[in-house]
């Protein structure tokens, strides 16, 4: 029979509150924040340590963790009518992805995963070194897939990247989750720094692309999580060994690779309006419009 306090602590996070939503949170719910858009450079105020420590918090109690079967059954389908060779899954090889140093993960790592079997419209791109100019707070991803065509092979591109990839060297120190709690978020501080980093991550995916929902697969060290971000929270598989089941790190990559544009979250009903073209020019010149009649309203 369960404790008394073991009890009472699972009914304290069932009736917390959630912390409010400051203005200014990037959450995964796709809302605008100021420092992520050159447009809103000048008007920066939260360093990237707190921007983490906020959208972390404005997620609290989101998180559900499943088995990997779970999550694959319910997130990553089988494309129709192809067979899936699981007899290969089994025989992947992953084992030349270190676990020692974070900055030897990622060249073995993406040659492992750019493989015509597994990946045959993506590629697998390491960009540690530099951000994306676009974003003001340039924040940077360890790696990522990107379409074969529109893919960035010296900075991180939240305009064109598919499927975000964090590696980290400790299976649990930098755990952002916790299979064995009560609670599905990880408590220390250094695992809670994690789950900030990969969460505004995720924000500024939804920032910058039209998205109902967006993956993450996050290495700890041999160790591996798959993450599922969507508006109302984050579903990640519990914690998975891919050099003890290799299958399930191939399975993962193989069924993406197949996944249709809305299976992978593009958002089918939105358009992206792009530079110069017409309807960018119209919407320019209603917000000015809109600018100017503020403007004498307030004068």
């Amino acid at each position: 029979m369960a404790q008394p306090q073991v009890i009472l602590r699972y009914l304290n996070l069932l009736v917390t509150p959630f912390p409010p939503v400051q203005p200014n949170d990037a959450s995964p719910l796709g809302k605008k924040s100021y420092h992520n858009s050159r447009q809103f450079a000048s008007i920066q105020v939260p360093t990237i340590e707190q921007k983490r420590r906020d959208v972390r918090l404005s997620m609290a109690g989101r998180a559900v963790l499943l088995s990997f079967d779970e999550f694959m059954q319910e997130f990553v389908p089988a494309p129709a009518g192809e067979t899936e060779p699981a007899d290969r899954f089994k025989t992947a090889d992953f084992s030349a992805i270190p676990h020692k140093v974070e900055f030897d993960m990622y060249e073995p790592m993406t040659a492992a995963f750019n493989q015509d079997w597994l990946l045959p419209h993506d590629v697998a791109v390491a960009t540690p070194h530099k951000a994306d100019g676009n974003v003001a707070s340039m924040q940077k991803i360890d790696s990522g897939l990107y379409p074969r065509d529109d893919a960035s092979h010296d900075s991180t591109r939240w305009l064109s990247i598919e499927l975000s990839i964090e590696c980290k060297t400790e299976p649990t120190q930098q755990d952002p989750l916790d299979d064995s709690g009560l609670a599905p978020e990880a408590w220390a501080g250094k695992r809670k720094e994690v789950l900030g980093q990969v969460m505004c991550y995720a924000v500024l995916v939804f920032n910058n692309q039209q998205r109902t929902h967006h993956f993450t697969l996050l290495l700890l060290g041999p160790m591996a999580r798959i993450m599922r971000w969507d508006r109302s929270g984050l579903t990640a598989t519990n914690k998975f060994d891919y050099t003890k089941k290799p299958e399930y790190l191939a399975q993962f990559l193989w069924r993406f690779g197949r996944m249709t544009p809305e299976q992978r979250g593009h958002d089918p009903t939105a358009q992206r309006i792009l530079p110069g073209s017409d309807d960018y020019k119209l919407m320019h010149a209603r917000a000015d419009i809109q600018t100017k009649a503020r403007d004498v309203l307030s004068s």
